[in-house]
């Protein structure tokens, strides 16, 4: 069933639907009409094929083997157009394997079909309870509100999904918002074959980057939509997938725009599909599939994850229990993840300045559902740091390795990373893989892997041996992905699961514990004794929560100010942004601070890194200001008082920055949105409407303009 490898041993395959990491180059295949025709477009080699229709139970002998040794029957699925899920009947039990599927009605595949079972193995792809998709017809709202808006500022909306199955459904979707819309090669390809099959779509055009501005354009994510960027400086791109549902997700693959919409089901769906089985055994694959059969265990149900690579290899005699049960043999071992010692424990963690004891209160604070909970656990480990310590602890809990204005660490490529982790961990990349499948989540994968190996736990690393390797990573921009990883290597050895676990969170900007800035300010407040106003106030004129940190345990916060050339950290300051409609939108300019002293002008990011010398001709009209001042505000280009223009440039998407020097672009606009120093004055203890007030007093080259 859905064999990842070729089986060529005169086994029957049965493929569920034609998604490549479903499919392979097997010599003997069962499917569907729909299934056929779309491996056959992906799929190259001869084999023998068993077309079955759903609902019709075949006996063994039609697929040429001994009469009445099993019966299949297949039913629809939901996931694509063909998808199938599969009834096996053999000694008087029945077994469901689903593949992927979905139960919510979709636009371009056959409604989902359960059918009781004795045995359920299905997917689990989802199965963690926060994932609930919303209701479609919402989704598909705000991808047309994208699209339009995209399309008004003279842009060009990409939407990236997968070329079979999400395409279409994007596809028929548009069929009534009369947008002209242009297929990529791929997409078209898998389009063509379900208009053969009886779907109906709006009309479309087929790729041609001459034609492209004012199309939507659909294309599969990965290298297909990366080679767009080099025709379409100037175009916007939304991500449709399941995973927008979690945090950060629209900026991990480069995207504008990320919205929740799969051809899986969701949690309530995986739950509601077991009830309507109603099995005996149910056994839980991909995703999360350990914490579902947890879940399935808790309702009632005898489940149990399958972790290994056979299986699928499942027997349905009587006489041989498919995997140990622990419900009936508590030793049995399962492969499930484990976690470091300890590190499931509620109770307050004790004193530690290594990186276990790092890595131990972040999942004590994971744990934790109350947010003065988890701040009082974290203001217990900032109590207990050591003086040296506490700068970089508060900048990694806030989910950050390196000081406000420094590059993060350079992303590495999946390969040299998972290279990097099956050597500390003694694994095979089948390992990972394998792991990866069951949490689609990489610290919990090499977490997985690490309680495993069965490696004793060495001496854990102290917190500045930790730091010293992350600050080895950032300057080497020039050093490939593969020796960047390399140097991890001898760091992850030495940790232990857990550690492993919140090490790669930290490489990945995002520890996933729940929280904020504003509760890392709280937590510092009580630590340290400190009135809370004074911490928040220092993290906005400093920039940085390390600092803010060295200067509270120095007892100098009364003396921080905003300083010229000191990017400040102005997120969450109250702001004079009149109404959204008059705001120019982010992805519609460079949102930056200027700092404007004599005759220095220095531009900043919002993540405070300096941006001066990509954009000289906005410093050459900084120049002619009049006053000396720290501005926030909007980029744009395009001459005051004029429509806006395209950019002649490409976005960074690590910087955010656009190549708008004065030579290539007609002029540029900096729309002012706030004023933090005057001449000498800080403005941030001022209310809203009088930085505002004062913006609007004083005299403004023509390239300044007031949003």
């Amino acid at each position: 069933m859905d064999p990842h490898e070729p089986v060529r041993d005169g086994s029957l395959s049965f493929v569920s639907h034609a998604h490549s990491d479903h499919t392979g180059n097997h010599t003997e295949v069962v499917f569907t009409e729909p299934t056929r025709r779309l491996m056959r477009a992906r799929v190259a080699g001869r084999r023998t094929e068993h077309v079955l229709d759903y609902g019709v139970r075949t006996d063994s002998a039609q697929m040429g083997r001994p009469a009445g040794l099993f019966s299949l029957q297949l039913a629809p699925a939901g996931h694509v157009l063909g998808s199938a899920m599969a009834l096996l009947e053999a000694e008087g039990r029945t077994l469901l394997y689903t593949g992927d599927f979905k139960l919510r009605q979709g636009l371009s595949a056959e409604p989902c079909v359960p059918l009781t079972a004795d045995v359920l193995v299905m997917e689990t792809t989802f199965g963690r309870p926060h994932y609930r998709f919303p209701p479609a017809e919402e989704v598909f709202a705000a991808v047309l509100r994208f699209c339009r808006d995209a399309l008004d500022n003279d842009e060009v909306p990409v939407l990236l999904g997968y070329s079979l199955g999400k395409s279409q459904e994007i596809l028929c979707a548009l069929a009534h918002a009369g947008l002209p819309v242009m297929l990529h090669d791929s997409v078209a390809a898998m389009t063509r074959i379900y208009a053969d099959l009886g779907c109906l779509f709006p009309l479309w055009s087929p790729w041609d980057p001459d034609l492209a501005e004012g199309h939507v354009l659909i294309v599969p994510p990965g290298k297909p939509a990366q080679s767009l960027r080099e025709r379409l400086p100037w175009m916007r791109t939304a991500s449709l997938t399941g995973w927008a549902l979690d945090s950060g997700t629209r900026f991990r693959p480069g995207t504008d725009a990320s919205f929740p919409l799969s051809d899986h089901a969701d949690f309530p769906d995986l739950v509601e599909m077991v009830r309507r089985v109603g099995p005996k055994r149910v056994f839980t694959l991909h995703g999360f599939a350990a914490e579902f059969a947890a879940h399935l265990r808790h309702l009632g149900f005898d489940a149990v994850a399958l972790s290994e690579t056979d299986q699928l290899e499942l027997l349905l005699s009587t006489g041989n229990p498919v995997l140990p049960n622990p419900a009936t043999n508590p030793s049995a071992s399962l492969p499930r993840p484990q976690v470091a010692e300890g590190l499931e424990a509620k109770e307050p963690v004790d004193a530690d300045n290594s990186f276990r004891g790092f890595a131990r209160t972040c999942e004590a604070i994971r744990q934790e559902s109350s947010k003065d909970s988890k701040v009082r656990s974290l203001a217990c480990h900032f109590r207990d740091a050591s003086v040296e310590d506490l700068p970089a602890l508060a900048r990694w809990f806030s989910g950050r390795v390196y000081p406000a204005g420094f590059r993060a660490i350079p992303e590495m490529a999946i390969g040299p990373l998972s290279e990097a982790l099956c050597t500390a961990t003694g694994c095979t990349r089948s390992d990972l893989r394998t792991a990866y499948q069951t949490h689609c989540d990489l610290p919990e994968a090499a977490a997985m892997l690490a309680s495993r190996s069965g490696k004793s736990a060495s001496q854990p690393p102290s917190l500045g041996e930790v730091q010293r390797i992350l600050d080895r990573l950032a300057p080497h921009h020039g050093e490939d992905a593969k020796a960047r990883a390399t140097q991890l290597v001898p760091l992850m050895q030495k940790c232990s699961p857990g550690e492993l676990r919140f090490l790669l969170r930290l490489l990945a900007g995002q520890l996933r514990i729940g929280l904020s800035d504003t509760r890392v300010e709280a937590a510092l407040a009580q630590a340290l004794g400190t009135d809370p106003e004074a911490i928040r106030r220092g993290h906005l004129c400093l920039g940085d929560l390390g600092e803010t940190a060295r200067t509270a345990r120095d007892g100098g916060l009364d003396t921080v100010t905003v300083i010229p050339f000191r990017p400040l950290n102005a997120t969450r300051l109250e702001s004079h942004r009149s109404s959204p409609e008059a705001q120019p939108p982010a992805s519609r300019g460079i949102p930056m601070q200027l700092h404007r002293v004599g005759p220095r002008v220095e531009l900043y990011s919002t993540a405070s890194e300096r941006l001066t010398d990509r954009h000289p001709g906005l410093v050459e009209a900084a120049g002619l200001w009049n006053h000396h001042v720290i501005l926030e505000g909007i980029l744009l280009s395009g001459t005051p008082g004029s429509p806006r223009k395209r950019s002649a440039g490409r976005r960074d998407r690590k910087t955010g920055s656009l190549d708008l020097f004065s030579q290539e672009i007609p002029g540029i606009q900096f729309v002012v949105r706030d004023l933090f120093w005057n001449e000498g004055v800080p403005w941030i203890q001022h209310s809203a409407a009088e930085r505002h007030r004062e913006l609007e007093s004083l005299d403004r080259p023509p390239t300044f303009v007031l949003g």
